[in-house]
């Protein structure tokens, strides 16, 4: 692959992670900020051998790769903050890893219409081009919704997470 074509894929790449930073991401609770970030693991040796693992911001990807998103949440208020909803959507041109959603005291659940509705994954269906109902897949989730389960006190601090792989 020459320079210019390894630079048109880092391009690409970009643009599609892009808009998930973009995208505002909702929290049902006044004075909770939400900060989301971009990264990605890199794996170095070490002289010795050792294979490091660093998580480091994505300021390239390419196809394959792997992505890691992270919102982080905040109650900046002096007031207890309930019904915090956060909800990503999974970028185009990727698809969400399997079982990579993560959040402390977080219930969360998934959607295959573009956040219309969400559900627990084996409660997910789809039509296939036969038009016979199955449960989707994980690549063809569009969003996922983390709901806070309990109160978050002022000054509390956690975040969600997913993973995607860029295609």
């Amino acid at each position: 692959m020459n320079n210019r074509n390894t630079a048109n894929i880092t391009r690409a790449a970009l643009c599609a992670l892009l808009p998930a930073l973009m995208i505002a991401t909702t929290a049902d609770a006044a004075n909770v900020k939400l900060t989301s970030v971009v990264e990605k693991e890199v794996v170095t040796t070490t002289a010795d051998g050792v294979d490091v693992t660093e998580i480091v911001p994505a300021a390239t990807v390419i196809p394959g790769e792997e992505v890691i998103y992270t919102t982080y949440y905040n109650n900046k208020s002096n007031q207890v903050a309930d019904k915090i909803v956060i909800t990503n959507p999974v970028p185009q041109n990727t698809r969400y890893k399997a079982n990579s959603a993560i959040g402390a005291d977080t219930e969360i659940t998934y959607s295959v219409d573009r956040g219309n509705t969400f559900a627990a994954p084996e409660a997910l269906m789809v039509t296939d081009k036969n038009g016979e109902q199955r449960v989707a897949w994980p690549s063809e989730y569009t969003h996922i919704l983390w709901a806070y389960e309990p109160v978050l006190p002022p000054g509390k601090k956690g975040n969600v997470q997913f993973r995607v792989v860029l295609r």
